[in-house]
């Protein structure tokens, strides 16, 4: 019996999972979340919250 099947049944994990995490590492060369590939945020979360704290304090600015 080969490894990618011992270690489903040693972790009672599904066998798809030990293979996704195999073939991961082989194509990436670790097996830890990568960085997303998408758009970056235009403001920071740092500035997201000010704006939202902002608009809670005087809703008058932010309405229409």
């Amino acid at each position: 019996m080969g490894k990618t099947k011992e270690l489903p049944q040693k972790f009672n994990i599904p066998s798809f999972t030990t293979g996704s995490i195999i073939r991961k590492f082989k194509t990436c060369g670790t097996a830890a979340n990568l960085p997303d590939h998408g758009r970056q945020p235009k403001i920071s979360s740092r500035a997201l919250s000010n704006l939202v704290r902002t608009a809670k304090k005087t809703p008058r600015v932010t309405g229409s």
